[in-house]
């Protein structure tokens, strides 16, 4: 019997939350780039097909798709996000997609990127909290599209999990 929508992603986040991803709802990202010292950030987007993208063009869940930009929470308890080029040494090389997954493979590869993610000098994994990739949960200058997943999440309008340096 399959489940309605919110109730698997409600496990997806649940488990999430509990263990490191690197799947996306939508299919697998992986990283290409495994060294401590990534390559310097530009402000171009690494999305497949159009490189010569600004990180400020793409909508939510293209900038969580990217290696060389980062999705950020503008303001706490607010649906409003900015995608700008990745920082050097944390963010870069990074897919936040690939924070969470679901599944025996999704949560593996998840685990995965969230050790690679803490392997590196100054660096550690940051959960985020309530962050939500569906469609009309939150916002950034270009609205999000049909590459959005429409399902629905128990929370929203939190930052989303990604790699950071750690004060």
């Amino acid at each position: 019997m399959r489940r309605p929508r919110w109730i698997r992603w409600t496990m997806v986040l649940v488990l999430g939350a509990c263990a490191p991803a690197s799947q996306t709802p939508e299919g697998t990202v992986s990283r290409n780039e495994t060294s401590p010292s990534p390559p310097a950030a530009s402000s171009k987007d690494a999305v497949a097909g159009d490189p010569d993208r600004p990180c400020e063009a793409l909508t939510r869940t293209e900038c969580m798709r990217s290696t060389s930009c980062t999705l950020e929470h503008e303001a706490p308890r607010s649906q409003q996000y900015r995608c700008r080029p990745s920082r050097e040494p944390c963010e870069v090389g990074f897919a936040q997609a690939g924070f969470w997954g679901s599944g025996t493979e999704g949560v593996t590869r998840s685990k995965q990127q969230q050790a690679e993610c803490n392997a590196r000098p100054g660096c550690g994994f940051v959960d985020g909290g309530c962050y939500c990739h569906c469609r009309g949960m939150g916002r950034t200058t270009v609205p999000d599209g049909d590459e959005a997943e429409d399902c629905d999440c128990e929370c929203g309008g939190g930052p989303p999990p990604s790699c950071r340096a750690q004060p």
